[in-house]
């Protein structure tokens, strides 16, 4: 079952035109099969065949950008910046045409390509001719805000980056929080639902498509240097952390490799996602939201 979100007053019909049924200015519509999205005078907003997702109410005012680049350098490689007003994110394959292998990590920068924040383990692209091609470097649907640049990091120069950036108003109900500095030994608060609003995680570790999937995820990567373990808890408005609203058996985690731990759930005004980690050294965690 796949959802939408209908921000105004919607018509679902059938791909052949028959009306499914309306939307008011809010709510979940069921979209199991082929579909039509119209608005109220009967401009289609998109298409959505079989379990696709139906997003612009999601992703308002979407627009799509392409990423291109030749012969990467080695080291950091800024891929897209996001503008102004602007939220975003990416997908990328890449290509190595070179005859040797290329080890390569994907990182973000919250500070336009100063300081970067790897994301996930190293991994090295075979030489050319030997299945050179890995697809969906992952930036696992983290969505970034204007200002902030997706980029990848590669230990010898060479590679082919292609992909395409989704970039919609940073008023969607579709955002990432993330949780890069300020880390202690104990405690480490990732999200607290706001007031007067929802939350359902949405954009897992396998996001292939923008707007709601069925589960989200909480993640983190360790860059501290050593081994960290790391505990994760969904605490009630008002509660308090314990092992009883714990989402996972407690893990230790290499540096410079990340987990996530796969969860379909709902949040409520002030409740809070948080992390018990052993270290205050350099760690960068995540969770991909939908509040409403």
């Amino acid at each position: 079952m796949t959802f939408i979100q209908a921000p105004k007053a919607v018509t679902v019909t059938d791909a052949i035109g028959n009306a499914l049924l309306g939307s008011g200015t809010g709510g979940f519509v069921a979209a199991p099969m082929a579909i039509v999205l119209t608005d109220q005078v009967g401009t289609q907003l998109t298409v959505s065949t079989g379990q696709q997702q139906i997003d612009f109410g999601v992703l308002p005012n979407l627009t799509f950008q392409n990423i291109n680049v030749e012969n990467a350098s080695s080291g950091d490689v800024n891929l897209f910046t996001v503008p102004t007003g602007k939220r975003a994110f990416c997908f990328i394959s890449l290509y190595n045409p070179t005859a040797g292998t290329i080890v390569q990590f994907p990182e973000v920068s919250l500070d336009g390509g100063v300081t970067w924040n790897r994301i996930n383990a190293g991994t090295t692209i075979a030489a050319t001719g030997a299945s050179a091609l890995q697809t969906l470097s992952y930036f696992f649907g983290i969505a970034l805000e204007a200002g902030q640049s997706f980029g990848e990091n590669f230990a010898a120069p060479g590679v082919h980056v292609f992909g395409s950036v989704y970039i919609f108003d940073n008023t969607a109900n579709y955002k990432t929080v993330i949780l890069a500095s300020g880390w202690i030994v104990g405690n480490n608060t990732l999200y607290t639902c706001p007031a007067g609003k929802h939350a359902k995680l949405a954009g897992n570790r396998n996001f292939i498509a923008p707007g709601f999937n069925v589960g989200g995820e909480v993640a983190v990567e360790n860059n501290s240097g050593g081994s960290v373990t790391y505990q994760y808890h969904i605490v009630q408005s008002g509660g308090s952390v314990t092992t009883n609203n714990l989402i996972a058996t407690p893990a230790a985690l290499a540096n410079n490799t990340a987990q996530g731990n796969n969860v379909d759930f709902c949040l409520n005004p002030g409740d809070s996602i948080v992390i018990n980690s052993t270290s205050n050294g350099a760690q960068f965690a995540w969770v991909n939201l939908i509040e409403f």
